[in-house]
């Protein structure tokens, strides 16, 4: 909805995903959904909130209301997703209405708003000693992916509407931080769900930030298109 450019047809795509898919520190018209609906012609809903793992993801998913209007959910993972995942307890109705609403709120905010915060962190990266920032701006050894892999299918085992729908896992860690043993293909408890590797690389995020540069979000969506292109 928000996305500039002809206006969409077909059956849309769902994002799913944290900070790194939101587009945080690009615009909105620069994330990989935006280019993502550019190259596919189709609505692409960009869902995904700061923080979420993918339990709490495909709640909001469900509650979303699109579920009729997609045929495709793409789903960018990242490797502190683990903790939710695993320990994330169900809220109440209250508690689940109230964070319904303040997620609605949310996704209104100024884009403005949020790069004068992430400008603050800048200078206040600049501030510390140089010594921690090439520490920080190295890359950190690959993780093992294979304890995130379980609890990533049994979060999908709770929502029988999503098999219907071609879903799409890829990762994006902070500073282009890889997995080892990635899955490459279907799942095999979920022949709908499919994992992919992009193979996205250190200089596709900001050399002080975590997140996907516009560049990055660009390749993002360049890969992604290929894999659902009619």
């Amino acid at each position: 909805g928000r996305y500039t450019g002809d206006k969409p047809a077909g059956k849309g795509i769902a994002v799913l995903g944290d900070s790194h898919a939101m587009g945080w520190g690009v615009g909105d018209e620069e994330t990989f959904s935006a280019e993502l609906q550019r190259l596919s012609g189709r609505p692409v809903y960009n869902l995904a909130v700061s923080s979420y793992g993918t339990v709490r993801e495909l709640m909001w998913m469900e509650k979303s209301g699109l579920l009729d209007t997609v045929d495709a959910i793409i789903i960018q993972y990242c490797d502190n997703d683990l903790e939710e995942n695993v320990g994330f307890v169900p809220p109440s109705p209250q508690d689940a209405k109230k964070e319904f609403a303040t997620i609605t709120q949310a996704r209104g905010a100024s884009l403005s708003s949020e790069l004068k915060l992430l400008n603050k962190g800048y200078w206040l990266t600049f501030r510390i000693p140089l010594s921690l920032l090439k520490i920080r701006l190295l890359p950190e050894p690959p993780k093992d992916f294979l304890p995130h892999y379980q609890p990533v299918v049994d979060a999908f085992s709770q929502h029988e509407a999503l098999k219907a729908k071609r879903i799409i896992i890829f990762y994006s860690n902070a500073k282009g931080g890889k997995f080892r043993a990635f899955p490459a293909g279907k799942a095999r408890q979920l022949p709908n769900v499919e994992f992919v590797d992009l193979n996205l690389e250190r200089d596709d995020y900001y050399r002080i930030d975590d997140h996907l540069t516009s560049a990055g979000h660009n390749k993002v969506a360049q890969r992604l298109y290929e894999l659902i292109r009619p």
